[in-house]
């Protein structure tokens, strides 16, 4: 691996990329949320040192628009990814009792993200609806 494709995978420039699909977009707190990672390889050999998912919510009609996480889940060890390799890791997890319903400006998302160290890490937003329980 060249000096110079290092340097543009430390910028994301030919790095591997990460797509999260959910299997729904709306939940109920108590809800399970499956999905799957997807990871294309980049142009390099690359070591991930995990893959993480961030549940996350914010209101957008607050001054601050602070992100509030509301859980975090890892879901592998470190492994490696070849160039140009396709991965698909499958998970599933229960939706926290603390998850806000979403409406009237509150956004709830899952934010998917591989760690990669002395890289840009590549990372995937999902925007999902919480309902109200019944």
């Amino acid at each position: 691996m060249s000096l110079l494709g290092r340097a543009l995978a430390s910028f994301g420039v030919g790095s591997a990329k990460v797509n999260t699909h959910l299997e729904y977009s709306q939940y109920r707190v108590g809800d399970e949320v499956r999905g799957v990672v997807h990871i294309q390889g980049g142009n390099l050999e690359q070591e991930v040192d995990e893959i993480y998912l961030y549940l996350l919510t914010t209101h957008t009609g607050h001054q601050d628009g602070e992100e509030k996480e509301i859980t975090r889940i890892r879901l592998t060890e470190s492994f490696t990814v070849a160039p140009n390799e396709t991965k698909e890791i499958g998970f599933a997890f229960l939706l926290p009792e603390n998850t806000p319903v979403t409406g009237d400006g509150r956004i709830v998302w899952v934010h998917t993200g591989l760690d990669i160290d002395n890289a840009l890490d590549p990372s995937d937003d999902d925007r999902i609806t919480i309902l109200p329980a019944v």
